[in-house]
């Protein structure tokens, strides 16, 4: 599940509608098959696809959110959030064992580039 964590993006206030979520966008349709399939593997959660009508959305960009009981578990699982006895902390750092080896940088950096990144050369 580690590669999809560049996907996901945590709304400002931490969640969505008053509930604890995530939403996922991407141009690849591969990549979100991918991220949806394991999402609901692993979690047991629907993703709700986005049409456009809450957000305008380029065109061809594939949008989901995961809200709900399970979205915690899957933002803990990768990193993003934490869950201690004063509640849940968005984590705005990259978590040491993501980078330990050269390999790992270079997936990393790989998923974040899918995930929302482009090269532009000057």
């Amino acid at each position: 599940m580690l590669p999809a964590r560049p996907f996901i993006r945590i709304p400002q206030n931490g969640g969505i509608r008053g509930k604890i979520g995530f939403e996922v966008t991407t141009d690849n349709r591969e990549c979100a098959d991918y991220i949806v399939s394991v999402v609901k593997g692993l979690y047991g959660i629907d993703p709700v696809f986005l049409d456009g009508k809450d957000k305008p959305r380029r065109k061809g960009r594939i949008a989901f959110r995961c809200v709900g009981d399970g979205s915690l578990a899957v933002l803990v699982d990768l990193g993003l959030a934490s869950v201690d006895e004063q509640g849940v902390a968005v984590k705005l750092n990259i978590d040491e064992y993501l980078t330990e080896n050269d390999c790992c940088k270079v997936a990393y950096i790989r998923g974040v580039f899918l995930g929302s990144g482009s090269v532009t050369l000057p």
